[in-house]
């Protein structure tokens, strides 16, 4: 079974970048965050939502990935959410 990826609105995508670019200001700082983002099947059509939580190590805005800590790559383009006490100031 697949899921189909969602395509967020432009309020959503607003406060997406928002906090893209608190974690650039705040990146030597190792919050804790937790990101869902869309992994793409790759065998069909769709893919599943994945949860990831640790630190970020860094944001390469050339490859449009999130890179954590622990290794794991997200592309920026298929995050849906990030959650972290970062953000607890951001509505």
């Amino acid at each position: 079974l697949t899921d189909e990826k969602i395509e967020l609105d432009e309020a959503a995508l607003d406060i997406l970048n928002r906090k893209f670019q608190m974690l650039k200001d705040q990146l030597k700082e190792e919050n804790e965050i937790t990101i869902t983002f869309f992994q793409p099947d790759e065998k069909k059509s769709g893919g599943a939502y994945v949860t990831v939580t640790g630190a970020l190590k860094k944001m390469d805005d050339f490859e449009r990935q999130i890179v954590m800590l622990n290794g794991v790559k997200i592309p920026m383009d298929d995050v849906l959410d990030i959650e972290g006490e970062l953000f607890a100031t951001l509505q």
